[in-house]
Order: C-alpha cells, then structure tokens, then sequence
C-alpha cells in the first residue's frame, strides 16, 4: 500500500525512536555551529481522530527512555496555537468560528511557524498547550530545554498544502503521516466527545463530527503535501 508514492510502515514506534536516536548521534558528531541548538523536527500529522496524540506519547516515551536523567526528545503540540475564544469571537462570523473550531482558519499557524524557526536558534524556550477545561492556549506550559535535541511537532495540519502551513512543513528535518481509515477515527472521535461531555450520547457526538472534524480530516487528505513516511496504525482499538 502506498500514498502518494511513498510506501507505508508499520507504526512502531520503538523502531523509529531508535532511527531518531542514531540520526541525532550522527549529527552531534559533524561541526556545530557555536550558541545554535541541534534539533531534529519531526512533523506527525493525520486526521482527526487517528491517534496521532497517543502514538506520539508512546514515541516520545520511547525516545526518553533511552536517557532519564537527561530526556533527549519533547512533544511540541500543534493544538496549544488554537485561537483563543476571544479571538474568534472578534471574527466577521463568530457563529461559523466557534462551530468549526478545529478547522485550519481557527488556528494560528504564523505563531507555530515563529516558534519552530525559534527552536533552531534558541537553547531554551517555552511553547503554548490547549487546556481543555478553558478551552484556551495556556501560554508557557511546555519547557522545550537545551538537552531536547528532538522535537515531534503533533497536529493536523502540518502537512496542509496552504498558505503558512507549508511554510511550518517546510521548516522540518521529516514529515510523517499516521494513516488509519476514516472510520476508526470517527469512532474514536465519538467516544472521546461523550467522555469529554460535549455530546449527550453516541448519535449527537457523531452528527457534531460529521459537521466539523470529519470535514476537517477531509480537508487534510485533499490539500496534503506529500510525507516522507507513512505510519499505518496497526491496532485499531478505540482509545
């Protein structure tokens, strides 16, 4: 199977934090360049719902496991560059923002692009989460240190053949794609709208996602860049 031309892999994620590891100790051991931090950025994009947040954390355990004291990799999420709410309801149509949250225009890619072009010149930094009880950005909540020489960027849309977004893909060493089907990724996407109360049952979360996250997973596999690897999920389970 393949997209794109590019063939797919099993999403192992101890074999690729492996890879990572050896591509970072081959690098660290060329010229650096004094006061400018090493860092490999990985973009792991994929629809909504496909499990990208939780494949990441297994990758990023992997990854750090290989040194406690001294961790080697951070996880840069794409959702702490939301909009803030006041923001989008500042917008010609606020209606339309606040229903389609999670689309492409309800995010801030100029200041996720500010801060990757930052990683590569700055030892030490701090970038934005998404706290879902305020639904904001929370400014400062993830240290990216001088020991980090990894850096997985999570979202959606970084591979997003637009304005912006392709400039942020650009910016990285690889771009992966975490392949499941559509259907798996509505499933879970129903589940963790009833978990997360913004549903009242199965059948209104999953109208709510054929409004919005399914449009969005769409929108992602119409308008993508092609990846340097393709990661298809093994395990479907619905998490």
């Amino acid at each position: 199977m393949s997209y794109k031309g590019v063939p797919t892999q099993p999403a192992d994620p101890a074999a690729l934090a492996r890879a990572l590891l050896d591509k970072v100790t081959s690098a660290s051991s060329g010229d650096d360049e004094p006061g400018r931090p090493q860092r490999y950025l990985v973009a792991l994009a994929g629809i909504p719902g496909s499990g990208k947040s939780t494949f990441s954390a297994k990758l990023l355990a992997h990854l750090n496991a290989s040194d406690p004291s001294s961790p080697p990799a951070v996880i840069l999420p794409m959702d702490g560059f939301h909009r803030t709410q006041a923001e989008l309801a500042a917008d010609p149509d606020p209606e339309l923002s606040f229903r389609r949250r999670g689309a492409p225009f309800t995010f801030a890619p100029d200041k996720l692009l500010d801060l990757v072009r930052r990683t590569r010149t700055e030892p030490r930094l701090t970038a934005p989460a998404f706290s879902h009880a305020d639904k904001d950005p929370v400014e400062d909540a993830i240290a990216i240190e001088p020991h980090h020489r990894v850096v997985i960027v999570e979202g959606n849309y970084l591979l997003l053949d637009e304005e912006t977004w392709r400039d942020v893909s650009s910016e990285m060493d690889e771009r992966w794609f975490y392949s499941v089907p559509e259907e798996v990724a509505l499933r879970r996407i129903i589940k963790r709208h009833v978990q997360a109360g913004l549903a009242p049952d199965e059948e209104a979360a999953e109208a709510k996602a054929l409004e919005n996250d399914v449009l969005n997973g769409r929108h992602c596999l119409a308008h993508m860049l092609g990846p340097d690897r393709v990661l298809e999920e093994v395990d479907h389970t619905v998490h």
